[in-house]
């Protein structure tokens, strides 16, 4: 039987395990990680005011950015952990001041609006609204009359990537991310006050919530995140599960503590990468690959992502033909445990018989090319060249270290590959913005 070239369909599967339809719609608790990160940030709180404090041991409650950040952290990642906790401390807040203690920069974190470019921030002591006793409340708020400079403050470009993404404005959200990817340095986020602070605690010092909203913006972007980054980013945690506010070269923690702001962004900014992103070998991913020939002129692509890591993650996939037709695009939530199912994508095409074709399927930080390739002078249509190989799944093992190249039996080119880190070069001279007062 002959069929026509251009008539043949691709079905391409990629699957961690076979799983009933059961296990892929169950939902999960958070893994041990996060929720040792929720238990960090409800140790702290204190309950006279219903305020978490900054750091153990302190008697001082920062409505914004720390219990702003925390108790929308407690609300989305803490689900059946502590239910009602964010939004308990989200009504103290509310009922005594500040408008559920946004600061038109903060909230940006988990996706609300904020006007750029970003104002400085003016520090009110709100103590005299809520029954503190001992303890002293502050808000911060950027409402001041200069601005914020987003080349001189890793922070505050990553905020202007994110608020730029929301407003689907991505190619200025692409360009702004080019100063982070001109800041980081393979270890973390070299902006101004890492290199001229005269504070022991910040010079020379990596700031773990600036690679947090590195590692958010390169999620929230689409972007390629470096494994090694998230591997630092993760191992600022701490045994009680709070992350520690900075790090030297080498990785060293030890000159500085834990406390509520870091804490919260690290865990929206782990949440954004997918569960396999990994420097250690023993976590991998497995795949199969199938392709049957049913004479119905479309492209058909079904991936499955499933998730045995500490953390949920939140991240966008994607799958494109021929490196230029969009087939399908979709973000997805992963519960440790759980696995995601989406919806089978088609893309109606021509396929030409002399040239080869590659579906592109891209996850956080991964990047996976299936190649097919071309038929050359054969009379024989692609289907009947190479068989109904399709109709019996070939696992390929997929890992997050080594860029290898595989053969995939002796028909198929399959190459999993991770473009490099971004490495933008940004004019020094167009680095000019007032420093922050």
């Amino acid at each position: 039987m002959r069929f026509r070239l251009e008539r043949i369909a691709l079905i391409v599967f990629f699957s961690c395990s076979t799983l009933s339809s059961s296990l892929v719609t169950a939902q999960a608790q958070p893994g041990p990680g996060q929720v040792n990160a929720c238990n960090f940030l409800t140790s702290l709180l204190n309950t006279s005011i219903y305020l978490l404090v900054e750091t153990r041991g302190s008697q001082i409650a920062n409505v914004a950015s720390d219990n702003l950040l925390a108790y929308n952290a407690l609300i989305a990642l803490c689900r059946g952990v502590y239910p009602g906790w964010g939004q308990g401390i989200n009504a103290s807040i509310t009922g005594h001041c500040c408008n559920h203690g946004y600061d038109n920069m903060h909230e940006a974190t988990f996706g609300k609006p904020i006007s750029l470019p970003i104002p400085a921030a003016n520090t009110y002591n709100v103590t005299d609204r809520f029954p503190s006793r001992l303890w002293k409340v502050y808000y911060e708020n950027h409402n001041g009359t200069v601005f914020l400079s987003d080349a001189q403050y890793g922070d505050v470009a990553a905020y202007n990537v994110l608020e730029l993404e929301r407003e689907g404005n991505h190619a200025a959200a692409l360009h702004e991310l080019t100063l982070l990817n001109w800041m980081y340095d393979g270890h973390g986020i070299q902006d101004d006050v890492f290199r001229f602070s005269t504070k022991p605690e910040e010079h020379g010092i990596y700031q773990t919530f600036k690679s947090a909203l590195y590692v958010l913006a390169l999620a929230k972007t689409h972007q390629k995140i470096s494994s090694e980054l998230v591997w630092t980013l993760r191992s600022m945690q701490g045994s009680d599960g709070g992350f520690y506010t900075g790090y030297d070269i080498n990785g060293s923690h030890s000159m500085t503590q834990e406390n509520v702001e870091t804490t919260s962004i690290a865990m929206f900014a782990i949440r954004s990468t997918p569960g396999w992103i990994k420097r250690d070998r023993g976590y991998v991913a497995f795949a199969n690959l199938t392709i049957t020939p049913p004479d119905n002129g479309f492209v058909q692509v079904h991936p499955n992502f499933g998730n045995d890591d500490v953390w949920t993650h939140n991240f966008t996939t994607t799958a494109v033909f021929d490196n230029r037709t969009l087939i399908g695009n979709q973000t997805l939530t992963l519960d440790p445990g759980d696995y995601a199912n989406l919806p089978q994508w088609r893309l109606n095409v021509t396929l030409d018989p002399y040239i080869p074709h590659t579906i592109t399927v891209t996850y956080g930080n991964a990047t996976e090319v299936h190649r097919f390739p071309a038929l050359l002078t054969k009379s024989c249509s692609w289907f009947e060249c190479y068989g109904s190989i399709g109709f019996a799944p070939v696992p390929v093992l997929l890992t997050a270290l080594p860029l290898t190249a595989l053969l995939l039996a002796a028909v198929f080119l399959y190459r999993r590959s991770r473009r490099s880190d971004p490495k933008e070069e940004k004019n020094p001279d167009a680095l000019n913005d007032s420093r922050r007062t």
